[in-house]
């Protein structure tokens, strides 16, 4: 059970994490939250680097060792970016780009990797190529203003 008063924070965005000191499996480094059908991707991806994902996820899926799904590449992207591990998730929005190239969304969470390191121009670049395919995508307009506003 765990008890809060709420200050800032909900129970549900870190019960996994208090867990994790006594199940290390449920720690988010060993893999905690990500789906079973990429965890081979991960497990060697965490023990060789991720310079060269896209040819082992290919390599990996023809064998059928792996089933790569947007949404889960999607879950994945993130969980690195909430770690701080920002080179690990573009690797993985770019992977997720590739496998998926008329998804506006995998084109909008590589975008957010690029804006957290500061790369207005690639953020640009990726905000129009979302419209590109999604032209009624509310946020990439809005963002594009917001990171014009920013640079005058």
């Amino acid at each position: 059970m765990v008890l809060t008063n709420l200050s800032g924070s909900l129970p549900s965005t870190f019960i996994d994490e208090i867990a994790g000191f006594y199940i290390t499996d449920m720690k988010a480094e060993n893999g905690f939250g990500l789906p079973v059908a990429i965890k081979p991707l991960w497990a060697h991806l965490e023990k060789q680097g991720y310079a060269n994902i896209s040819n082992v996820a290919q390599e990996m899926q023809s064998q059928g060792a792996i089933k790569l799904i947007e949404v889960d590449l999607n879950t994945w992207g993130y969980q690195l970016i909430e770690r701080k591990k920002f080179d690990q998730a573009m690797g993985v929005f770019t992977l997720n780009t590739q496998l998926f190239p008329a998804s506006a969304n995998t084109y909008d969470s590589l975008v957010e990797v690029y804006w957290l390191l500061g790369d207005s121009k690639k953020a640009v670049e990726l905000y129009k190529k979302v419209l590109a395919l999604q032209p009624d995508n509310n946020n990439a307009k809005n963002q594009l203003i917001k990171i014009k506003e920013q640079s005058n």
